[in-house]
């Protein structure tokens, strides 16, 4: 894996890290061609073994990164940006925004080639650095509503409704929605969320099952029923990590939850 592995000098470039890194995550690591060129299990265990190698790096010699991230975290993109809630009247163009609840950057190559085998014209596709929020009621308060509550709470709010904007909670790969036309819509599904509740079940196989049925099932019932013509963004509140055999006696008592892949 030494062709995926981070260059340590990049850690102490001031001002430099935080590009080097996100470079590195989507240009080296989670990139199109080593998806298409790899079994799921093969990609995500190379990858997570790469990115894990360069926490430890950060872990023992380059810790000002976090200060760093929760400085960027301040001032990065946030849905409620996107879909005018922070902007005053008169509203902004109908658009919606998609939140895979849990999804990481492993997914990224899968959501590009979602895109293109659906006919969508990706304008823009990146990564934020970011190490806050922590949490998803969290991230609803800062990034979505200002209120904090928990996603299923989001429909029927009136600070969504006053700015034309509908939300759909989808609880279950196959949910539906009917949108109404000419509004805006926040669908917040919670796929991958619930499938990586059992710690036990966060394997290499789940990895590839997620990748071949899951994410274009809840794709299909989701990004692909927006009414035509609205502007999309496909975002993620979080990304969760996978307790691989090498990694079991070093994360066993982790929160199960963001890191930087």
């Amino acid at each position: 894996m030494a062709k995926l592995a981070f260059k340590p000098e990049l850690l102490f470039a001031d001002n430099a890290r935080l590009p080097a890194i996100k470079s590195w995550l989507m240009e080296t690591v989670w990139t199109r061609s080593r998806y298409q060129d790899s079994e799921p299990d093969q990609f995500l265990r190379g990858g997570e073994e790469a990115v894990y190698g360069l926490e430890e790096l950060i872990a023992t010699g380059a810790q000002e990164i976090w200060g760093e991230l929760a400085a960027e975290s301040r001032s990065a993109p946030a849905i409620k940006t996107w879909l005018g809630l922070d902007a005053p009247l008169p509203l902004p163009q109908p658009c919606a925004a998609v939140v895979f609840d849990g999804l990481s950057l492993r997914e990224f190559p899968l959501m590009l080639k979602l895109a293109e085998d659906s006919g969508f014209r990706v304008k823009s596709a990146g990564v934020v650095a970011t190490c806050l929020p922590t949490e998803t009621m969290d991230f609803v308060e800062q990034r979505v509503l200002g209120v904090r509550l928990g996603p299923s709470q989001l429909p029927g709010r009136t600070e969504l409704a006053e700015h034309n904007v509908e939300a759909f909670y989808l609880e279950h790969p196959t949910s539906r929605y009917s949108p109404t036309a000419g509004r805006s819509v926040l669908l917040w599904s919670t796929y991958p969320d619930r499938l990586f509740a059992d710690d036990a079940a966060r394997t290499e196989a789940l990895f590839a099952n997620f990748h071949r049925n899951y994410i274009p099932t809840i794709w299909k019932n989701s990004v692909q029923t927006i009414p035509r013509g609205l502007p999309i963004v496909v975002t993620s509140d979080h990304g969760y990590i996978f307790l691989g055999a090498s990694f079991e006696t070093t994360r066993a008592s982790e929160a199960p939850s963001r890191h930087l892949g």
